[in-house]
């Protein structure tokens, strides 16, 4: 799930309850997902899901526009699993969001009732959902001026011809290096910053880790796909001039956010019950199998 007002205001399917996994770690048998020693089971997921679809007028809208309620639940996975991750990222970083914030910034959508009104929430996941935007938006305050990756990239026209090429590269070897020779496609040791190119600072570019190597669309609905080699990735770059965060809306800086997430997802192994689909590290949420959004794979050899 974005973390943008539209997406808020306009699906709002977060829903944030998370149970932790004890002794040596949480079985798959009674896990909805399992993250790290943590999981969220399948009865209090199975929970949610009924909060949410039993909302049959807002379910009714979704769907004369299109979705689905497998859309709906595994958006309601989704943002279990982001509320978990930032929960996670917040307390790494000592990051502290009050009730008075959470309460600000419910406000400033239209109030409690209003926005219960039009959406698939109860109000303690509407809370949740507010404390998760509020965490990702301070997430990417912190390291959007900060964040810094260098990569090697080549471009496709297709999601399988990148899916292709990024298998290779993660294989290694002279095969790897020949995706990035063609000058016209390709180019190799590219830093990018935020500021550089804002549209990317929320997409897997920035937060695949050193190391890794993803393929994935910088832009949904235009026929480019990017295959990027990650040499280097630091959140403690200098800092960008002028600041990135001072000319980023809210909306941009929570989105970064979540992806700062990305390798703790990694790092922690997100694993979803096939009866909701599987997790998606690109679109760092749960999808359908037939609709990931690329791959991210750990490269096997060094360059060269």
């Amino acid at each position: 799930m974005r973390i943008r007002v539209g997406r808020l205001v306009a699906s709002m399917t977060v829903v944030g309850a998370v149970v932790s996994g004890c002794g040596s770690g949480p079985s798959q048998v009674d896990s909805a997902v399992i993250l790290g020693q943590d999981s969220i089971s399948v009865t209090q997921m199975q929970e949610q899901l009924r909060t949410a679809l039993g909302r049959t007028d807002m379910v009714a809208k979704i769907t004369e526009q299109g979705g689905t309620t497998e859309q709906i639940s595994r958006d309601v996975v989704s943002a279990a699993v982001m509320h978990q991750l930032l929960e996670q990222a917040a307390r790494t970083e000592g990051i502290t969001i009050t009730d008075a914030q959470v309460a600000d910034e419910t406000a400033a959508l239209g109030g409690t009732e209003a926005v219960l009104g039009r959406t698939l929430f109860d109000a303690e996941n509407l809370r949740d959902a507010v404390w998760d935007r509020l965490a990702a938006t301070e997430l990417g305050r912190r390291y959007a001026d900060r964040l810094s990756v260098t990569v090697d990239v080549a471009l496709s026209t297709t999601q399988a011809e990148a899916e292709a090429k990024a298998r290779t590269v993660a294989a290694g070897g002279p095969a790897a290096e020949a995706v990035f020779d063609d000058k016209n496609t390709a180019a190799r040791d590219q830093t990018l910053r935020v500021g550089q190119d804002p549209t990317l600072g929320a997409t897997a570019a920035f937060g695949t880790s050193a190391g890794q190597v993803v393929a994935f669309q910088p832009s949904p609905g235009q026929a480019v796909w990017a295959v990027m080699r990650v040499n280097q990735r630091s959140t403690d770059a200098a800092p960008s001039e002028p600041s990135v965060v001072s000319a980023t809306d809210s909306d941009s800086l929570a989105a970064i956010g979540q992806r700062l997430v990305q390798p703790l997802a990694d790092q922690l192994d997100v694993t979803v019950s096939p009866r909701y689909g599987v997790w998606d590290p690109v679109q760092m949420r749960v999808v359908a199998p037939t609709e990931l959004g690329g791959v991210v794979l750990p490269t096997q050899a060094g360059r060269g």
